[in-house]
């Protein structure tokens, strides 16, 4: 019997293969000491909030110069500022976490 292909992870049970079918949240949902951070990041950073929020219409990721306004060496020291100051927050040092949960199916239990 073959595997299932996709991403999910897939449990043998009496001989059979099951799906374990993963289960993503439809919302995000936000701790008080990220919503500080986005916060400062607000106040220190308002450039590229203002432009970030005029580029989300666009279907893909935006360049450098749309968020920052050009590519020169200012706009790559503003970028290098930007990436000193998320290193230096507390949460930069937590280990990334899964939100979504894998589940099987009843009769598969």
């Amino acid at each position: 019997m073959q595997h299932p292909q996709d991403s999910a992870q897939t449990q043998q049970t009496d001989g059979k293969y099951e799906q374990a079918k993963r289960h993503v949240r439809a919302h995000w949902e936000y701790s008080s000491e990220l919503v500080e951070i986005i916060k400062q990041y607000k106040e220190k950073f308002p450039e590229v909030i203002a432009s970030v929020l005029k580029c989300r219409k666009m279907n893909s990721m935006p360049d450098i110069k749309d968020v920052l306004g050009s590519k020169d060496g200012k706009a790559i020291d503003k970028l290098k500022e930007i990436a000193k100051w998320i290193d230096s927050l507390p949460i930069s040092n937590l280990p990334f976490v899964d939100m979504g949960f894998d589940t099987l199916d009843p009769d598969t239990i």
